[in-house]
């Protein structure tokens, strides 16, 4: 489990359409997770349940990134790394419950200041439509590795 974000020309921001996540990490290689490289204190997230922080999505053990019930389903996580990496694939793990699932992911890199509007209207980097399956068995998600070659 890992990530980090936030830096001028590297961040990147994962959009979440559906309920709480469980777990999320960035590899180099699919099974090579990029840990060490996260910086937990540049971690944000909009629109989270104060109780399931972002943290929790990159930490060891049970504890989980959630949305704020009253508010609405959607994340929008902001990751920054220590230094510049490549991203090859990303694992989002959450609930067994389909209905509860995280369906679809749009991450945008390079983008610092990222709302929900901006998130929602501008063009991603990449677009990902996620099963139920991909997400209870935290499956690893292939990126166009192309695309992530530089990411702070």
């Amino acid at each position: 489990s890992s990530i980090k974000g936030c830096i001028p020309r590297g961040v990147l921001v994962w959009r979440a359409l559906g309920q709480p996540l469980v777990r999320l990490a960035a590899m180099a290689k699919i099974g090579d997770p990029l840990d060490e490289f996260i910086d937990p204190g540049q971690l944000e997230c909009l629109n989270q349940d104060k109780d399931n922080p972002v943290g929790n999505a990159f930490a060891a053990g049970d504890a989980f990134l959630a949305s704020d019930k009253d508010v609405d389903s959607e994340l929008l996580v902001k990751v920054q790394f220590r230094q510049p990496v490549k991203i090859g694939g990303i694992k989002i793990m959450g609930p067994a419950e389909e209905d509860n699932a995280p369906k679809a992911v749009r991450i945008f890199q390079g983008k610092t200041d990222i709302g929900f509007a901006e998130a929602a209207d501008d063009e991603s980097t990449q677009d990902l439509v996620l099963e139920a399956d991909t997400v209870r068995e935290g499956t690893a998600v292939p990126l166009r590795f192309v695309k992530f070659q530089s990411v702070q």
